[in-house]
């Protein structure tokens, strides 16, 4: 029989229904034989031991009517006395058909039998006449009613001992059947969650394991695999929509191996190829309608391909130029036709390459545009020519005043005395210098970058290098009348790094320092440990810094003004330097309050 998934959930459904009506009626029955116990409890022992407490607290209330009757001869207690023996009887009337338990109906009639020899001693009393003495009655009550009275009561007490037992008995019964009810109870609902979760686990694995079993096959088509081997063993819908995936399959491999699919899958591959090109390309067709673009062209140009598919390519990439040279190029029908054009306000400069799809019958079928990226190429054409033009007016300035100097030493007239000869040549000598100077920083400059990675590390004291650069220093800076302090803590690690070189940055740093300081200035160098990065800072009070060339201080060949002596290498071969110790270098100033340049080296960087 044919079996569908509806009727499958059906079966799942009504059985997990019946284990739960299942539970439920056992439960049910364990209520109610818990209730019928309880019931038990009120019916009779309960019930019994009220009436019991009625019959001794009427039998008290008797005797002290009488008692009091004794003293005064009140005919009132006499009626009370009376009136409490109809309540007697009516509690004991309830209690003997409440005995139930084993004894309670023969101590019941002991306790009417002593009741009714009670009663007849009182008679006694009552039937005497109030003339006579009180103190015969107190007499015959002490010798015949007081014993009967105290038997009355014991049998009282026996029959509430045995009801109180009988309760007693019967409530731990309770408890215990309320215990093991409830152990029971737990035990069916454990059993019906576990029973009911390995039944819906094992029915639905067999149900849904055809899913999944479809649901591997489908992923495997997304990865281009299209056998399909897998089995399902079902006859309910999901069989049948296996049978037809086996033959869509079956009809895919087919078509695959075919010729045509053959093509298909080699155009795929080829479209593949060309969505991957890191550069932007648009095809379009003869009427400058877009047919492809690739995954770069809608990065660059933020464009979506099924948003512009059908579209002229002005609605997409707005560009007069670029339509224009597309025109062209198409009249023209070039192959290979490149021209240079830049897009976004010139974010981005491209080498345009345009060619044209010729067919056999010489018809044109459409336009390839190929963008080549050359952003960095022409920043870098851009930088060089700054970095050339630079450093030729920076040649050109000392050459041209050698070339004076060296005319005016030819020409006699020009000089009158050695004075005058002595100071030329010293301009010749500083000029030379200057040129010398620029020169090295170049070469080192070029050799750091060539050689990144070229340091000749040491275990090295910074204190000893800044103490030597001092040393160098010290007679410039007395006869500018400035005074140098050197602050520095305890414990400063050695670090493992380029001594020479470090050397060279810190006299770099100084002879700033000293060249750009007042008179009768300070010069305060520090060297501090702070959370494993040794820091080195040297303070100048001099002319300072404004706030638009600190940014530009480490730029190669940067001046503040024309005026100011030096390459404009210094601090950029500086910062080269520090960060091939995995360092920092920084500035703060302020304009005519002075300068602190601070370098940070840290320990795991460079520390022995």
């Amino acid at each position: 029989m044919k079996k569908n998934l509806k009727y499958k959930f059906k079966i799942l459904l009504f059985s997990l229904i019946a284990i739960n009506a299942l539970m439920i009626f056992l439960s049910l029955i364990k209520l109610f034989n818990i209730r019928k116990s309880v019931d038990e409890l009120m019916t009779y022992n309960f019930e019994s031991i009220i009436a019991i407490n009625d019959m001794i607290n009427y039998s008290e209330k008797q005797n002290i009517a009488l008692l009091n009757y004794i003293a005064t001869q009140n005919p009132s207690y006499k009626m009370d006395f009376y009136n409490m023996e109809d309540s007697f009887i009516d509690s004991y009337e309830f209690q003997i058909s409440r005995a139930k338990e084993t004894g309670e109906p023969e101590i019941t009639k002991e306790i009417y039998n002593s009741y009714r020899i009670y009663l007849n001693s009182c008679d006694d009393i009552f039937s005497k006449e109030t003339s006579e003495i009180v103190g015969v009655h107190l007499t015959d009550y002490y010798d015949k009613i007081q014993i009967n009275y105290i038997k009355l009561k014991d049998h009282l007490k026996d029959l509430y001992d045995i009801n109180k037992d009988a309760l007693t008995i019967k409530m731990t019964h309770a408890q215990e059947e309320i215990r093991l009810s409830f152990n029971l109870l737990l035990f069916i609902c454990l059993f019906t969650v576990v029973f009911s979760l390995i039944v819906s686990n094992r029915y639905l694995n067999k149900l849904l394991l055809p899913l999944s079993t479809l649901h591997k096959a489908i992923k495997s088509f997304k990865d281009g695999n299209f056998s399909f081997e897998s089995q399902v063993y079902s006859e309910d819908e999901i069989g049948e929509l296996y049978k037809e995936f086996k033959n869509m399959s079956d009809k895919i491999v087919e078509f695959k191996n075919s010729t045509l699919g053959q093509l298909v899958e080699e155009k795929n591959k080829s479209l593949s190829i060309v969505k991957s090109i890191s550069n932007p390309l648009i095809v379009l067709d003869s009427n400058f309608k877009c047919i492809l673009v690739n995954n770069s062209c809608e990065n660059y140009f933020n464009i979506e391909e099924q948003n512009i598919l059908g579209q002229h390519i002005l609605n997409f990439i707005p560009n007069k130029d670029l339509y224009d040279f597309i025109y062209e190029s198409k009249k023209e029908r070039v192959q290979g036709k490149t021209k240079i054009m830049s897009f976004d306000e010139e974010k981005y400069v491209f080498n345009i390459s345009i060619s044209t799809i010729i067919s056999m019958n010489s018809d044109l079928n459409g336009i390839i545009i190929y963008f080549q990226d050359i952003t960095k190429i022409k920043k870098l054409d851009h930088v060089k020519f700054d970095f050339i033009s630079t450093l030729s007016h920076e040649l050109k300035t000392p050459l041209t005043s050698i070339m004076m100097g060296a005319s005016m030493l030819e020409e006699d007239s020009i000089i009158k005395n050695k004075e005058e000869s002595g100071k030329i040549i010293e301009t010749l000598q500083e000029d030379s210098q200057k040129l010398l100077d620029m020169i090295d920083n170049l070469l080192r400059l070029t050799e750091l970058e060539n050689e990144q990675n070229y340091l000749n590390l040491e275990a090295t004291d910074i204190s000893e290098i800044i103490n030597n650069s001092i040393r160098n220093f010290i007679t410039i800076a007395l006869s500018k009348n400035i005074k140098i302090v050197f602050e520095k803590d305890k414990n400063i690690p050695l670090l493992n790094i380029d001594r020479e070189k470090f050397f060279w940055v810190v006299n770099n740093l100084l002879s700033n320092a000293i060249k750009y300081s007042l008179q009768y200035g300070d010069i305060i160098i520090k060297l501090k440990y702070r959370k494993k990065v040794v820091i080195l800072t040297i303070k100048d009070f001099g002319i300072g810094i404004s706030p638009e060339s600190i940014p530009k201080i480490f730029d190669k060949f940067y001046r503040e003004n024309e005026l100011s002596n030096g390459t404009g290498l210094g601090l950029p071969l500086s910062k080269q330097i520090i960060e091939l110790h995995s360092g920092t270098i920084s500035c703060e100033s302020k304009l005519g309050e002075g300068s602190i340049f601070e370098v940070n080296i840290p320990i795991t960087g460079g520390n022995l």
